[in-house]
């Protein structure tokens, strides 16, 4: 599967702090039942590991995330391995607000090697940390961090084949929060289809909360999945509801509620 990658810089923070009660075994133990599975192939692993080091990255659990990530790193699979490696160096400046040479490197070898430092965003990614950390007079200053973006064709296409863990790998988690509410729903849906009724908080929640009245199909969708992660399961009727207001409202977006039927 080809991602289309972009290196996006930002403040390093934690813009998108949702479950901040959860406990790293918490979070851990949603990833470890689907990975323990048994027809789980190393690709599908690979994406649990990566899915996890993000997650654990953005509660700031780094020590965890780091071994996430190098989980993922040592698998033997044809996936793209770049936001392990640019994670990593996150990883390093948050935990010691410095980047060590070797750890630039291990991720420079990877790039030369598989090529990818052709890509500008990713050159000048390099180059950038280079020049602040290992140049003389370099500004020692991290504002960094890797994120993923997809033409909405392929994340669409995936839902399709309900290949939803490879979906969710392309959004990029700290870009959500300030996104339009479908874009929010979105992956919410996906987070719900691949770590189920786990109590999460969601990023549509917030809009359900001020217009709890309106009868658009994504404050509908939204109250599915609050339910959902209330720990209640959707009846027959409550798919059909929001199912009914996509097709009534926006028939684009049906592909998106059908996700619905797959929460177990």
């Amino acid at each position: 599967m080809k991602l289309f990658l972009l290196l996006i810089l930002l403040v390093f923070q934690n813009t998108f702090a949702f479950e901040s009660n959860k406990n790293v075994a918490a979070v851990e133990k949603i990833f470890l039942e689907e990975i323990k599975k048994k027809n789980s192939s190393d690709e599908d692993k690979f994406l649990l590991y990566n899915l996890a080091g993000r997650e654990l990255y953005n509660y700031k659990f780094y020590d965890k995330s780091l071994e996430y990530y190098e989980k993922a790193l040592k698998l033997n699979v044809t996936s793209d391995k770049t936001e392990a490696y640019i994670n990593l160096l996150a990883i390093e400046y948050a935990s010691s607000k410095s980047i060590s040479k070797k750890t630039y490197n291990r991720a420079l070898d990877y790039f030369t090697k598989t090529k990818k430092i052709e890509d500008v965003g990713i050159k000048k990614y390099m180059n950038f940390i280079n020049t602040s950390f290992f140049s003389e007079g370099g500004t020692k200053d991290y504002q960094g961090f890797y994120g993923e973006f997809t033409k909405q064709s392929s994340i669409k296409r995936l839902i399709a084949d309900k290949k939803y863990k490879e979906a969710l790998s392309l959004i990029n988690s700290k870009s959500v929060e300030d996104r339009d509410l479908s874009t929010k729903l979105q992956y919410d849906f996906l987070r719900s289809a691949v770590m189920g009724s786990q109590k999460l908080d969601l990023a549509c929640k917030s809009k359900v909360d001020a217009y709890p009245n309106s009868i658009a199909w994504s404050i509908e969708a939204c109250k599915a999945l609050i339910k959902y992660q209330g720990g209640k399961k959707l009846s027959k009727n409550d798919i059909l509801n929001v199912e009914k207001a996509v097709k009534d409202q926006e028939s684009s977006r049906l592909y998106l509620v059908k996700i619905l039927g797959d929460l177990k």
